[in-house]
């Protein structure tokens, strides 16, 4: 990407980076939550839409590791992964979510 594109990015990235915040603290109830057993109902349905939101934004933003990782933990949620995967993909998730707001 050329510079100018660059920097008329910057504030909407800086944005996305903001409520990236607000999505960490989401999955981190979600995952705390996971301790007790598989998600379900609307907590299920939260973490496979962040999933998939994540996985498809984080490349528009640069953010590679998150977009993967979104992408993992969305396909192993479609197609019924045993819980401990699940945790896993999550975790891996977060980390990356993380990573990116330092």
């Amino acid at each position: 990407m050329d510079e100018a594109f660059q920097q008329a990015m910057s504030p909407v990235k800086q944005r996305y980076v903001e409520r990236l915040r607000e999505r960490i603290a989401l999955l981190s109830r979600l995952q705390a939550q996971m301790h007790h057993g598989p998600l379900e109902g609307e907590d299920a349905e939260a973490l496979r839409a962040q999933a998939h939101q994540l996985a498809g934004n984080g490349l528009i933003f640069g953010f590679a590791d998150i977009s993967n990782a979104g992408r993992a933990l969305d396909m192993m949620l479609m197609d019924g992964a045993p819980h401990a995967s699940i945790r896993r993909a999550l975790a891996a998730l977060l980390a990356a979510c993380n990573a990116a707001t330092l």
